[in-house]
């Protein structure tokens, strides 16, 4: 006798260890949210694909048969009918249950679950993977073209290598995001990053189930200083070439400008020259855009607009709902995003109050109760909304890091709390400028962002490490980034370092020169060797090249380190001398790496030595 599942389901609830441990052993990111079965491999032999009716399906049905090439298989033949499919031993299907009995049929073979496909939550998904009878169904179900691409980026993680061959495990997942907007927002201070790292990243977005893009670095000078001027031809094309590969990794591309630093809001000139912009990206299959008032000057500046609006927030609202306006007739289904010039606080303001009369379909940027919000509340994501009139779409500066561009930050989002999502119209994060280093904090974001009720901020920084660096290069990436984990969220840094340090002064107090380094010294000889490691064990020259100024400067922390214990063991002017010569050479590169635990070390071994 079959069940039957509605979701939102009770079986969240009443499984909550096995909905959040069994979905983390089965290593996909982001964690499905109710894995009812997992058991072992069922491989890829003697396979068709089912083609599915819907052109939405058939595209994904193609991703499948591509991943399937790519992993060896030599023949994956599309077959139009359930008598051809069940001539081979492994059929996988892709569809909507509510129009394609076919699909029905097999979900119905593999899982023994009956779903109420109608409450399947927007970006929702089923996906069964199992043999019985040396018979495999594999069967991606979902109602519309989000919820196709999250199965197949699941089945993509579940499929391996086994014994030579392309093998997927075993499963029975019914999942859905808790936030329906999951975006990453290039929206920081300094060199923007290049096209073909917005190509990586938005493959990267695809992966992880992510489904926005907000194109906005603030020192694009057309995006921002002179926004009225068209973008060339060349970028044109790149842009074109991006808004595709969004589309196809089911990711919009979203593009923003910030003319708030000369805007004129009441000359139509002005309006006029937003739309020309506009209208290129609307060539281009843009159809999203975002008006960005932020980090300008408060008040209004030019006497045709303090002629005609009583505050700045007025000649806002109007300018904005004159663009959204103009987006609409152009495109009913358009999108636009606004962020105000007062986008932190819990509201309450003069400003927010007339901020509201903004058109309701208009989203609103808020990035907490500061710039870089440690803990961002449901209550006062409330209160937002109660001054903005609509739940905010947060921009959450994390792990951006233009204000502090000597530093990565590679811990974890943390300090959000499930019930962000019922207050909230989703989540952006803004990265830091080395783009392939982001990856990291942004796959925790995404679990997150996916399934925030199941979300462990420890758990999920390892599993995204070893997503990232692969299982040899996974303890190797893992030391680096324990090395910088210290942020506005977490004032925490080199946390083996500082209880080696601690307990080393410990009994160098007790003992002098006799004391006990050899942990000191393990963990320095770490860092030493730990660029040649990394290079060796990950493959990724992107992620290197962003980090190869931290790998220099933590080579020299280690040299430095192990300087400061031999002249601390074994006291002589030479040692000493070393000390100073090594600290002098790390002090030259500008990258903060363990400072706030091997400054003081370096400092007292030469008080203690002199």
């Amino acid at each position: 006798m079959s069940a039957s599942i509605g979701l939102p389901s009770p079986v969240l609830s009443k499984l909550p260890t096995w909905a959040r441990q069994g979905a983390r052993r089965l290593g996909v990111l982001p964690t499905p949210r109710q894995v009812l079965f997992a058991g072992g491999l069922s491989p890829y032999v003697d396979v068709a694909v089912l083609l599915p009716p819907g052109e939405q399906e058939r595209l994904i049905a193609e991703k499948v048969r591509s991943l399937l090439r790519a992993g060896g298989l030599a023949k994956v033949p599309a077959v139009a009918t359930v008598e051809v499919a069940d001539r081979y031993s492994l059929v996988i299907a892709v569809g909507d249950p509510r129009r394609d009995p076919r699909l029905r049929a097999y979900w119905q073979e593999a899982a023994a679950i009956a779903v109420d496909w109608d409450a399947l939550p927007e970006g929702g998904y089923a996906l069964a993977v199992r043999c019985r009878c040396r018979r495999g169904r594999v069967v991606l179900a979902a109602t519309a073209a989000e919820g196709f691409r999250n199965a197949f980026s699941t089945l993509k993680q579940l499929t391996v290598s086994a014994r030579g061959g392309l093998a997927a495990k075993e499963v029975l997942i019914l999942d859905h995001p808790s936030f329906p907007v999951r975006g990453v927002i290039e929206g920081f201070y300094g060199e923007p990053w290049s096209h073909q790292q917005r190509l990586r990243l938005l493959r990267f977005m695809g992966d992880y189930k992510y489904n926005l893009y907000v194109y906005a670095p603030k020192d694009d000078p057309l995006h921002r200083e002179r926004w009225r001027e068209p973008y060339p031809q060349r970028q044109l094309r790149e842009f074109r070439q991006l808004v595709d590969t969004g589309r196809d990794q089911g990711v919009k591309f979203c593009f923003a400008l910030s003319p708030g630093l000369s805007v004129r809001y009441s000359r139509d000139d002005d309006f006029q020259a937003l739309c020309q912009k506009v209208d290129a990206m609307r060539a281009l299959g843009v159809s999203a855009f975002a008006l960005c008032l932020d980090d300008i000057e408060p008040e209004l500046h030019h006497p045709e607009d303090k002629a005609a609006f009583p505050s700045l927030a007025a000649g806002q609202v109007h300018f904005t709902n004159r663009l959204n306006d103009y987006l609409l007739s152009c495109d009913p289904a358009g999108d636009l995003i606004f962020c105000p010039t007062e986008y932190t606080g819990t509201g309450g303001s003069p400003y927010l109050a007339q901020i509201s009369a903004l058109a309701p379909n208009i989203r609103i940027f808020w990035t907490g109760r500061q710039v870089c919000t440690p803990h961002i509340t449901p209550e006062d994501a409330a209160a937002f909304a109660a001054s903005i009139g609509r739940p905010p779409l947060v921009w959450d500066n994390y792990p951006v890091n233009d204000y502090d561009r000597n530093r990565l930050l590679l811990g974890p989002i943390m300090n959000r709390p499930p019930e962000l999502a019922a207050h909230t119209a989703g989540i952006i994060a803004n990265p830091m400028n080395e783009g392939e280093a982001s990856k990291l904090p942004l796959a925790t974001f995404a679990d997150y962002l996916w399934n925030a009720e199941a979300y462990d901020p420890a758990a999920s920084w390892e599993a995204s490490i070893m997503r990232l660096a692969g299982g040899a290069g996974y303890a190797t990436l893992r030391r680096f980034a324990r090395q910088h984990l210290r942020s506005f969220l977490l004032d925490e840094e080199s946390p083996e370092l500082t209880l080696a340090l601690a307990a080393f002064w410990q009994d160098y107090e007790k003992r002098g020169s006799q004391a006990d380094g050899r942990e000191l010294e393990r963990i320095f000889h770490g860092f030493a060797r730990l660029p040649a490691d990394l290079e060796r064990q990950v493959d990724n020259p992107f992620l290197l090249a962003d980090i190869g100024g931290y790998l220099q400067k933590l080579r020299d922390v280690g040299a430095l380190g192990l300087a400061c214990l031999r002249a601390l063991l074994d006291p002589s002017p030479e040692h000493r001398a070393k000390v100073e010569r090594l600290a002098s050479k790390a002090a030259a590169n500008c990258r903060r790496v363990c400072d706030q635990v091997i400054e003081p070390f370096i400092e007292r071994t030469l008080r203690e030595t002199a």
